[in-house]
């Protein structure tokens, strides 16, 4: 196991236990070992993607911060990586898992019905729903 792994590792359980100071050192270490950023904000949006299921402003600030790292200094995009990382692990702080969701059983159903379905699930504001009729039409 290489640094960059332990580091990673060690974001991961600053993220779980939302410890910022854990999660400070992990990302100095990680960029210190030449870990870009794309890679540190990929890990902590899979990390929210995981461990909370929808979305919340962790993640919208998280990737609002990684836009702007391209024209940032070093030590500013240090902070906005640190800043967006920790709004992930505060969002995610005692929050229910996502759950895998599956195609719904049969998937010989029309476009039009999945369609149909579509609409009915949003419209209703049914997550779940609207997520499965989604996997549906992609299989």
């Amino acid at each position: 196991m290489g640094p960059d792994d332990r580091d990673l590792r060690r974001l991961h359980d600053g993220m779980k236990h939302n410890i910022g100071l854990v999660i400070a050192k992990a990302i100095l270490a990680l960029r210190s070992s030449g870990v870009d950023a794309t890679t540190i904000v990929r890990h902590a949006a899979l990390y929210g993607a995981e461990n909370r299921d929808g979305w919340a402003s962790g993640m919208t600030i998280l990737t609002a911060m990684a836009n702007l790292i391209p024209h940032l200094k070093e030590e500013t995009a240090y902070l906005a990586i640190y800043h967006g990382v920790r709004h992930v692990a505060a969002d995610c702080a005692g929050q229910t898992p996502r759950h895998e969701r599956r195609a719904l059983e049969s998937s010989q159903h029309e476009p039009t019905t999945l369609e149909r379905w579509l609409r009915y699930w949003t419209l209703v504001r049914h997550r779940d729903g609207a997520e499965r009729t989604v996997l549906t039409a992609m299989s």
